[in-house]
């Protein structure tokens, strides 16, 4: 058809909205929001994660991929010992925090050449529970309401984080993690090729900033939280309080609420972190230099509780932080395994952790059916957290093998 120069079109609404409709055919004003697609929470919380079983060799070969001095439990009987329970919807992960085991001078860090199926070794590793969810994801919202996390004592290695396999090609996001008494939490990406951080806005102060896995012994781009309530010790003063995951195509961002600060749209189930009016604890921005969808794919969700590790392969750690004056003992492996007492407060409780990912549409999500309502209790008197020193980051992980060397470089998780 040929048109004059001098034809018009009348301004009508249908003829308006035929111009103004966005070529993805939404309509306009159409908004995204998070809807909720996981909900790890009640009594069948276990239901929807496997348990690394340290006995069966598979995808890594070895008992624990961080060379920690312990031995994941399959279910059943992680739940026989009461490892992994569920009390008033409430989620336990605890460590065995009754046995003694047997410890000799050949297994200490300096003496001995790690070797998970070594018979001396076998006997003396501490029982714990390592959780990761059957579902992977790319790119959400993560919402995680924890009660309580292991104490910040000498010995433990927690964390909650998200990986895939193989590791380290996928990525992996650190969003709990601390080492023996650290006393605020850090936060990091590792990645399997280069990747250069590019901060954006937050609250905690960058550490470094290459997160290749072959950096600087696999430290990651690490920020540290500046408050102690974030972690360990401090956190379960307080009370606990929810930790928060955003992975898109431009960012990964990860904040901390401690109980009764967060937003009220976290508790309602219908988040929208857009309009919280607290700065994340960080912000990587995608880049140049650093990928985030080609670096970070098919995540997992992971909760463990280990033991000295190879953050601590040479025993270095184990001095620095005080612990061997602490203690009286030149090895954490020794600690570990002839002091159960000493990991009472080893455990995780996890009142839920949800998954959001992005919906186009023009109303808000629906709140599920009976959902399960974080209630912000009343935090009881506690004492004073004691102050603790500051954890340095050192060199951490390995790559494993049948015999595992202590390495220049590297970390498997």
């Amino acid at each position: 058809m040929k048109f004059d120069k001098h034809f018009r079109v009348a301004a009508t609404p249908l003829v308006l909205s035929l111009f103004l409709t966005p070529i993805t055919g939404n309509p306009v004003g159409t908004k995204s929001y998070y809807k909720l697609v996981d909900d790890y929470s009640g009594p069948k919380f276990f239901d929807k994660f496997d348990f690394f079983d340290s006995d069966v060799v598979g995808r890594h070969g070895v008992g624990d991929p961080t060379q920690g001095w312990v031995r994941y439990l399959p279910r059943q009987k992680a739940q026989e010992l009461g490892l992994a329970t569920v009390t008033d919807n409430v989620a336990k992960l605890k460590v065995n925090d009754k046995d003694k085991y047997e410890f000799s001078s050949s297994l200490t860090e300096t003496n001995f050449t790690f070797n998970y199926n070594h018979p001396a070794a076998k006997k003396s590793f501490r029982e714990s529970v390592r959780i990761e969810s059957k579902k992977i994801y790319n790119k959400a919202l993560v919402i995680a309401d924890f009660k309580h996390m292991p104490n910040s004592q000498c010995g433990v290695w927690p964390a909650f984080w998200l990986f895939g396999d193989p590791w380290p090609d996928m990525g992996e996001i650190d969003v709990i993690e601390g080492f023996f008494n650290a006393d605020r939490n850090g936060v990091a990406l590792h990645t399997g090729s280069e990747c250069i951080a590019e901060y954006g806005v937050m609250t905690a102060k960058p550490e470094s900033h290459n997160c290749w896995w072959k950096h600087n012994y696999n430290q990651g781009c690490l920020v540290k939280d500046n408050r102690t309530e974030s972690y360990g010790t401090g956190f379960n003063a307080n009370g606990g309080g929810h930790y928060v995951m955003e992975w898109t195509s431009d960012f990964i961002k990860v904040w901390f609420f401690p109980r009764g600060s967060a937003p009220a749209d976290i508790l309602s189930g219908t988040p929208n972190p857009d309009g919280w009016p607290t700065d994340p604890v960080v912000t990587y921005n995608t880049n140049k230099a650093c990928s985030i969808d080609t670096l970070f794919k098919n995540l997992k969700i992971v909760i463990n509780t280990t033991f000295c590790g190879a953050i601590n392969t040479d025993g270095t750690r184990w001095a620095t932080t005080g612990c061997l004056a602490e203690t009286g003992l030149e090895s954490c492996r020794e600690f570990v395994a002839r002091n159960p007492e000493a990991f009472k407060e080893a455990y995780w409780e996890v009142k839920g952790i949800k998954v959001f990912q992005r919906h186009s549409g023009t109303e808000s999500p629906a709140v599920p059916e009976n959902p399960v309502v974080s209630e912000e209790p009343s935090v009881p008197e506690v004492p004073a957290v004691p102050e603790k020193p500051v954890v340095d980051d050192e060199p951490q992980i390995v790559v494993p093998g049948e015999l595992i060397q202590i390495p220049e470089v590297g970390c498997q998780r």
